[in-house]
């Protein structure tokens, strides 16, 4: 998912998330609502948070489903100095398409 991306999707849309560790700690991950009751709940088949499918020893990776409506901000503060923050918002309402295999795909 590029940063800054917006995504017009449905609840229960699952998807991973993978960022280099040295520049977005795993530690700084945050799930902001910005409108509604939209949230992300960790998905534990795939593996433990910052440890599952497609980490390696630079990258974390943790998999998500997306639950209610309306805007959800997901964010991760950058450890490095001139590199912007990681964001990307979901725009989640039941009239959406599901997200694309790819969000899914280990």
């Amino acid at each position: 998912m590029p940063n800054g991306s917006v995504y017009e999707t449905r609840q229960t849309g699952r998807f991973f998330v993978r960022l280099p560790k040295d520049i977005y700690p795993f530690e700084d991950l945050e799930f902001v609502t910005v409108s509604g009751d939209a949230t992300a709940g960790w998905i534990s088949n795939a593996g433990l948070p910052g440890q599952a499918y497609g980490s390696s020893p630079t990258c974390w990776s943790s998999y998500y489903e997306l639950i209610g409506t309306g805007q959800l901000d997901i964010t991760v503060k950058s450890a490095m100095e001139g590199v912007p923050n990681y964001s990307v918002r979901f725009n989640l309402s039941d009239s959406n398409p599901p997200l694309p295999p790819e969000f899914f795909s280990r």
